[in-house]
């Protein structure tokens, strides 16, 4: 089972990074979106 701890910290670091609504975008748009 995968630890939340790191999960967590991913999440996190990926916020900070941006890279979370990124991938939110790319998701979304289905490909990627400019810097906000």
């Amino acid at each position: 089972m995968p630890d939340r701890t790191v999960v967590a910290f991913i999440t996190i670091d990926c916020l900070y990074t941006e890279c979370f609504f990124t991938r939110l975008g790319i998701m979304r748009n289905g490909r990627q979106v400019r810097n906000t």
